[in-house]
């Protein structure tokens, strides 16, 4: 039986290595791939594409693969972008579109929705995977353009949604709530997590039982996007006791000058490190040292590093926003902007022992529920009925 050909779009940039000609991304790999893969396709992926050289590929996964192939995307997610771009991007899709059997668009993105787009036009199978809330990323974006669009963009995928055949929701309700689909769907986080054990809770409890002076406070979060709440992470750790050691570890790619700057201001510089972009492994030993970890988002879906936080056993606090509600409870949310409430979160957490070892076990608990084998059944389930109806045509 000869493979499928199956055509992947999203505006995510791989980075194409010019020292050894491999793509390159932090998230967008081959484990990623082999989800596709494993039902005998050959893929081809479309996006943006950046070239430079990588001087330490550890920090990055490689997305090279064995029948995936790469079609570079220019970008169009932005006004200035969209008025040069949109034609090339949709010429460039609609030729490689008109070669596959079928498309998978992960979405919001605006090339994934160009390709839904193009792909319905053509009259291709085509399979939605809604990872995030289109609405909010652009009211939280940060710019007035971003908010007049949202309520647009809202309108637009739910529309795109309405008439899907076959949609994958990262969340269990929020979305489905919000870009309800009247074809197939399932739900199933993209969250990739190891294997666990007892041993995770043995060791945790162990950490929060010998903790003397130190704590450590955790975020995980892109730099130069504005939406992850690095702002009031900031705000909040400056109203700790200044008594206590308490440390803020910020990690994620992008510019720290600007909260570097917000630090000084809060005269809390000397207390808040930055440490930049972290491998896989790196942010799991890097959690295994958080006391607690907060995810102050203006807006998600269901985010891969609060559930990777929980499944170390950290205590977590985190806005009450998209999928968030349906990973933690009330009483460890805060509505977002309120930094306040995030601080008196936080400090409930240094002061109560007991809270956090309630913590370790619940969140530990609750993360297992996105274990590979346990979602893998979930997402199969549509990508079987999605390829076997094309094979079936």
């Amino acid at each position: 039986m000869n493979k499928l050909k199956i055509l992947f779009a999203h505006d995510v940039p791989l980075i194409k290595n010019t020292t050894d000609g491999l793509m390159y991304s932090s998230t967008f790999t081959k484990k990623l791939w082999n989800r596709y893969l494993s039902h005998d396709i050959e893929l081809t992926v479309c996006s943006r594409q950046l070239e430079k050289k990588i001087e330490d590929t550890a920090n990055y996964g490689i997305s090279s693969a064995e029948n995936v192939y790469f079609k570079k995307i220019p970008s169009i997610s932005s006004l200035k972008n969209m008025y040069h771009n949109r034609k090339i991007a949709k010429d460039i899709l609609k030729e490689s579109i008109s070669g596959v059997d079928g498309v998978i668009v992960r979405l919001p993105s605006e090339i994934g929705l160009l390709t839904y787009q193009i792909a319905k036009g053509l009259q291709k199978p085509v399979l939605i995977e809604m990872v995030g809330c289109p609405e909010d990323a652009y009211k939280f974006h940060g710019s007035m353009l971003g908010k007049l669009y949202s309520k647009p963009a809202k309108k637009k995928y739910q529309k795109s949604l309405k008439s899907a055949s076959y949609v994958l929701y990262v969340s269990k309700e929020f979305l489905q709530k919000k870009y309800p689909t009247q074809g197939l769907r399932a739900s199933a986080s993209n969250v990739l997590l190891s294997s666990k054990d007892q041993e995770v809770l043995e060791k945790r409890m162990k950490m929060i039982r010998e903790k003397k002076y130190i704590y450590k406070i955790g975020i995980i979060g892109n730099l130069n996007v504005k939406y992850k709440g690095i702002d009031d992470a900031l705000k909040a750790f400056s109203l700790l006791n200044k008594d206590l050691k308490i440390k803020l570890e910020i990690v994620g790619g992008g510019s720290s000058s600007i909260w570097k700057k917000k630090a000084a201001e809060l005269n809390i510089s000397d207390n808040v490190l930055f440490k930049g972009k972290l491998s896989n492994d790196e942010v799991i030993n890097w959690l295994d040292t958080i006391d607690v970890y907060i995810q102050p988002s203006k807006t998600e879906g269901l985010p891969r590093a609060l559930i990777e936080a929980m499944s170390r056993g950290c205590a977590c606090v985190a806005s009450d926003v998209g999928g968030i509600p349906e990973l933690l409870s009330e009483k460890h949310l805060h509505k977002p902007n309120d930094y306040n409430r995030l601080y008196k979160k936080i400090n409930s957490f240094i002061e109560i022992e007991s809270s956090r070892l309630e913590a370790a076990s619940t969140n530990i608990k609750k993360a297992d529920e996105y274990l590979p084998d346990r979602l893998k059944d979930k997402r199969d389930n549509l990508y079987t009925k999605f390829f076997s109806d094309i094979r079936g045509k």
